[in-house]
């Protein structure tokens, strides 16, 4: 019986990629997480809140500096018009890290003040390369996911998760800080060499550019880098952005305890919600070439994320507390608390997130942008709330978790009636 229930699932196309994806995303982060019981032992929780704030400023500017042409590299009908957006992303993201590194040069005193992470000056000078690295990960992501080379993704995504960690692990050990953020941004570096081996190896993969093709295509997708670009920064700052404030209002130690909560808290979105996100990209955009909707591909994906979702995130409600006081040490025990305050956010986000790139493959960026806009004021409000009523860290967490479940909630109705309303022929 259970092997005709695995041939079943193995029947579908569609689950044997989300399968391909899942397993190399698992392997990917089991690393880091098996991992990172040494990492607490070996730095402080001020010191992972310092690298904390260097990942968000990072995840901040490399998911937008690409222009979000990643996400249009799926939708064109010509292979050779899909390269030409990689290309174009590609130029967008240098031309931006190079602003980034004068700025980076010039402005890293105020910025560290300001923000109260004084120990970070001299390696924001990385940050260019950091952020270069993840946006053409991002954009190299997307175009193997057009060919549906999942397996060649699962590989980068492992080469970066084992370069980062063991890197960082080595620095523990002579008890060098820069080691965290040295191995972080090698990370992003590394996992960008199976793309550019697999590339150099397959010339039907690359197509000739040409510079009026890029402004042709510019101009067809701009609504990506007009709406999506400044969506997708006001979504990454309700999250990231949260993590540089929160030493301005509260402390460093409190960043790293709560980054590890958030970290930990986000594995299943990491495991299965991207893989799930990017094949909807795939499946759903070639139902709205065939139908005009994406109905069939909406209901599946949701059906799917509500049966992993539900147990996994109350056994983080039940469980977080005694496994993180066991797993990372007494020192940890309150990233166990902040853990459980906010799961029932997180179950929300899971299931949400995916299902917001709806709205783009129905070229409806205008929604995301407001909704993002809508989450970051209200992340960034709970959080200033708490500080002018002088409440504690923990108490904070509670008030931000409560909105942003609600918002949440708010966000699917308004893309379940999107989905509705352009229903297509299915």
């Amino acid at each position: 019986m259970i092997k005709k229930l695995v041939n079943k699932i193995l029947a579908s196309e569609f689950n044997r990629n989300v399968l391909t994806l899942i397993s190399g995303t698992v392997i990917a982060q089991s690393l880091p997480l098996l991992l990172m019981p040494v990492l607490t032992r070996l730095f402080s929780p001020e010191q992972m809140g310092l690298l904390a704030f260097f990942m968000s400023v990072t995840i901040i500017l490399g998911n937008t500096v690409n222009g979000k042409l990643e996400l249009a590299i799926v939708l064109p009908h010509k292979d050779s018009d899909a390269y030409n957006l990689f290309v174009l992303g590609s130029l967008l993201a240098a031309v931006s890290s190079i602003v980034i590194f004068f700025l980076a040069l010039f402005f890293s005193q105020p910025f560290v003040k300001l923000f109260n992470v004084e120990p970070l000056k001299n390696w924001l000078l990385l940050l260019p390369l950091s952020v270069m690295g993840l946006a053409t990960f991002n954009l190299l992501n997307y175009y193997f996911t057009r060919f549906k080379d999942y397996k060649l993704i699962s590989l980068s995504k492992v080469s970066r998760s084992a370069s980062t960690i063991l890197f960082q692990i080595f620095a523990g050990i002579i008890k060098f800080f820069g080691g965290l953020i040295i191995g972080y941004v090698l990370g992003h570096l590394l996992s960008l060499l199976p793309f550019s081996w697999k590339l150099a190896k397959n010339p039907r993969l690359r197509y000739k550019v040409n510079r009026l093709k890029l402004i042709a295509l510019l101009k067809r997708y701009k609504k990506f880098p007009t709406f999506y670009v400044p969506a997708t920064l006001a979504n990454r700052l309700a999250y990231d952005l949260i993590n540089m404030i929160i030493p301005m209002l509260f402390t460093r130690a409190d960043l790293g305890l709560f980054s590890l909560a958030m970290r930990y808290m986000a594995v299943p979105s990491y495991f299965i919600g991207l893989s799930f996100s990017q094949i909807f990209s795939q499946v759903g955009s070639e139902e709205k070439r065939k139908t005009g909707g994406i109905k069939k591909s909406f209901y599946s994906i949701l059906k799917r994320l509500l049966i992993i979702a539900l147990p996994i995130y109350l056994t983080f409600f039940l469980f977080s507390v005694p496994a993180f006081r066991i797993v990372f040490g007494q020192k940890w025990v309150l990233s166990g608390v902040y853990a459980q305050i906010i799961s029932i956010f997180m179950l929300v986000r899971f299931v949400v997130a995916p299902l917001m790139n709806s709205l783009y493959i129905l070229e409806k960026q205008e929604f995301i942008f407001i909704s993002n806009i809508i989450l970051l004021v209200l992340a960034l409000s709970s959080f200033i709330l708490g500080h002018a009523l002088h409440l504690s860290f923990k108490h904070t967490l509670i008030i931000y978790s409560a909105i942003m479940t609600f918002s949440y909630s708010i966000v699917f109705m308004i893309i379940w009636i999107i989905v509705k309303k352009h229903g297509g022929t299915n």
